[in-house]
């Protein structure tokens, strides 16, 4: 039978929405749409293929809950390391690719690179509102460009590694823990492709959701959405078979998250569809990225549709 023609591939795609809608529903009614209420309803989203995949393996495939990818006895400091540090690599390569296009080539919608003075008053600007937190937190910086980069870059890695690790890890054990065993023997490509664009889709319920009325000015929002994951998905399921754990790929993408936005204090009327990790430049990062795994790590790429956790 043809990877996706298999019954579990679609009802778990089914049920991962419903549960991943009805958890986001119920936050935001209950606590009445307040901040906490999204919160916890984001939290409940991402968690939603998680509570699908479980139920898939227990009653649809009556297998164990081990083969989920929830090991981590090869997910070592070495690939810790990697998986924290690693975004780092690309938001740097993300602010090259930029530089490349708005400031040398000079390409529309890129913006440009401005250090120092034009991102202090940026970064001014923004946290002006917010003066008691800004004289705990940004206040020993004042004047001081570097210093308070650091000590953004510190605490987004501490914030991806945790709180972002937690988001991201039911969607992770859902997607790469379950339903890319079932979809395997597509290849390394063939399975990263169509997984990406399934979690694009998964993914864009929350925008329905998030939008009051559907106006074709937000096209552009879903299709860096589909683009943003479908480039991510190959590093992605590299990281969390390489490890033979979800954790893995988890961790990449908490920290990406939470670090990527740091790209704000360098940049200069940039569209962000363009210019940003999740947009054109971020995703010619990762294509770059699929590309060194394919040439660098053979075996790997052989050995894929047999692999497991």
């Amino acid at each position: 039978m043809h990877a996706l023609a298999k019954p579990q591939v679609w009802i778990f795609m089914m049920t991962a929405g419903i549960l991943s809608c009805l958890g986001f529903q119920a936050a935001t009614w209950l606590l009445a749409d307040s901040a906490f209420g999204q919160l916890l309803g984001l939290f409940l989203f991402s968690w939603g293929p998680a509570l699908a995949a479980w139920l898939m393996r227990r009653w649809v495939d009556q297998k164990s809950l081990r083969g989920l990818g929830w090991n981590r006895k090869y997910y070592d400091f070495r690939w810790i390391a990697l998986t924290i540090f690693g975004p780092l690599a690309v938001v740097a390569g993300t602010l090259g690719v930029i530089f490349l296009a708005g400031n040398m080539l000079s390409l529309p919608g890129f913006g440009r690179v401005e250090l120092q003075e034009v991102s202090w008053r940026m970064i001014d600007s923004f946290v002006s509102p917010f003066q008691p937190v800004v004289f705990f937190l940004g206040g020993p910086f004042a004047g001081e460009f570097w210093a308070f980069v650091a000590f953004l870059l510190l605490l987004t890695i501490v914030l991806g590694a945790t709180l972002g690790m937690l988001l991201h890890l039911g969607q992770e054990m859902g997607f790469r823990g379950y339903l890319l065993q079932h979809i395997q023997d597509l290849g390394f490509l063939g399975s990263s492709t169509v997984l990406g664009l399934l979690i694009g889709g998964w993914n864009s319920l929350l925008l329905w959701m998030l939008i009051p009325e559907w106006e074709l000015a937000y096209l552009p929002f879903f299709l860096s959405l589909f683009g943003f994951h479908l480039t991510t998905a190959f590093v992605q399921s590299w990281l969390s078979l390489r490890t033979r754990s979800v954790y893995a790929s988890a961790t990449f993408a908490g920290v990406l998250q939470q670090t990527g936005g740091l790209l704000v204090l360098f940049l200069w009327n940039g569209d962000p569809h363009l210019a940003s990790v999740d947009g054109l430049s971020g995703m010619l990062v990762f294509m770059l990225i699929a590309g060194l795994i394919l040439w660098r790590d053979k075996a790997f790429v052989a050995a894929f549709p047999k692999i497991r956790y």
